[in-house]
């Protein structure tokens, strides 16, 4: 059976292009951007595939709309990145998405590092979540996972999913240790 990821998806739903591109307020300047961003999407598949990572990633990045190497411009990149992985994964790509999802989260790294005091703590949260995603989802490392939902969370308790992401995964800790627990009395 084929499995669907769906949650890269609501993870996505928390962005907006106003909020990646605030000096693109009207819908005029917009959709020209989301056209791009289709295009580079669609253009980036083949060399993905191919595994040509650099020349893929570059022309997701060409279609960028934020000022590059500033903490917006990644986190830019890291969405478009995870939006490419989750083809890949629900493709039967997994080898492809694993790689994919680790530039994603190198550009999230890099957008956590160009963070300032005076960032917002939503954007700042949003970009933990994001992180938090990638290692559940594609890297498979709950432990990691939880460490990032957390610090989303008490930068920014009521924005995003990962206040709920962090509970469903203490819930689950929870249960495997009650399993472990009943089978060693047992």
């Amino acid at each position: 059976m084929k499995k669907i990821l769906i949650v890269p998806v609501l993870l996505l739903a928390n962005y907006s292009f106003a909020q990646l591109a605030p000096a693109q307020a009207s819908l005029g300047s917009i959709a020209p951007a989301s056209v791009a961003k289709q295009q580079a999407f669609i253009s980036s598949l083949s060399y993905f595939a191919a595994q040509k990572f650099s020349a893929g990633e570059a022309i997701l990045e060409q279609a960028n709309v934020q000022v590059a190497g500033t903490a917006s411009w990644h986190t830019e990149s890291g969405i478009d990145l995870i939006k490419v992985a989750h083809y890949f994964e629900n493709s039967g790509a997994p080898a492809q998405a694993y790689a994919i999802a680790k530039l994603a989260l190198g550009h999230l790294v890099l957008a956590d590092q160009a963070y300032s005091g005076s960032s917002p703590t939503t954007e700042v949260a949003n970009e933990k979540e994001m992180q938090g995603q990638i290692y559940e989802h594609y890297l498979g490392d709950r432990a990691t996972a939880e460490k990032y939902y957390s610090a989303a969370v008490a930068l920014s308790p009521n924005s995003g999913l990962a206040a709920v992401e962090l509970s469903r995964l203490q819930q689950l800790d929870a249960a495997e240790a009650q399993k472990r627990e009943y089978a060693a009395g047992h």
